[in-house]
């Protein structure tokens, strides 16, 4: 693996997915299960993202499109 292409694949392992057990995906999952009325172990990705803050969901918009252009510049190389 080249060293660009294993520094994003890391890159992108370090981000959190909704299952991972932090403190802020645990009060994520809260606050989704207390607009939602659903209780917190059926809650599904989409119900996260409606509850999703606009901070949030661009602050995560903004990392995957740097991701993506790193991507394409890796492709462009090869």
């Amino acid at each position: 693996m080249s060293d660009p292409f294993k520094e994003l694949v890391e890159q992108m392992a370090r981000l959190s997915v909704p299952e991972d057990e932090t403190e802020e995906n645990w009060e994520r999952r809260k606050i989704a299960a207390s607009e939602s009325g659903t209780p917190i172990r059926e809650l599904d990705e989409s119900d996260l993202i409606a509850c999703a803050d606009d901070e949030f969901l661009c602050s995560e918009a903004l990392t995957l499109w740097v991701m993506i252009r790193k991507a394409r510049a890796l492709i462009e190389q090869t």
